[in-house]
C-alpha cells in the first residue's frame, strides 16, 4: 500500500495511508469482534488488475488465478493452503478516528 499511494502521489494524485493499531477487518462495523475460522489469507500476496480490467492473484509458483467471478474465485480457496482463521469486528475507537480521518480528508481536499 506504501508503495501505491506514492505512486499515486507522483501521478497528480492525493493518498494519505493511515494505520490503525489493534484494529481488525471491519473495524468500522458496529459488529462484536467474532472469530471466523474458514477465513483464507494470501499472506504478503496481493491480488492485482491487469490493464484489461482483470483481477487475479498469482501464488509463489507463478500460477494466476482470475478473480472476477464468483466460480473464479472458489478454484482459489479449494487450492489454497492458508486457511488461518480471522477475526474481525468493531474498535469503537478505531470507528471513530477512522470517520474523522474521512470527514478532515474531504474537507480538506475538496
Amino acid at each position: 500500500i506504501r508503495k501505491l499511494s506514492k505512486a499515486i502521489n507522483e501521478n497528480s494524485g492525493n493518498i494519505n495511508v493511515i494505520y490503525y493499531p489493534d484494529s481488525h477487518h471491519a473495524f468500522d462495523s458496529i459488529e462484536p469482534i467474532n472469530y471466523v475460522a474458514n477465513a483464507i489469507t494470501a499472506g504478503e500476496r496481493h491480488s492485482f488488475i491487469d490493464k484489461e480490467g482483470n483481477l487475479y492473484f498469482e501464488n509463489s509458483e507463478g500460477k494466476r488465478f482470475l478473480l472476477n467471478e464468483p466460480n473464479e474465485r472458489i478454484s482459489l480457496f479449494q487450492e489454497s493452503k492458508n486457511i488461518k482463521g480471522a477475526h474481525l469486528g468493531v474498535n469503537w475507537d478505531t470507528r471513530e478516528k477512522s470517520m474523522e480521518d474521512a470527514v478532515n480528508f474531504l474537507l480538506d481536499n475538496l
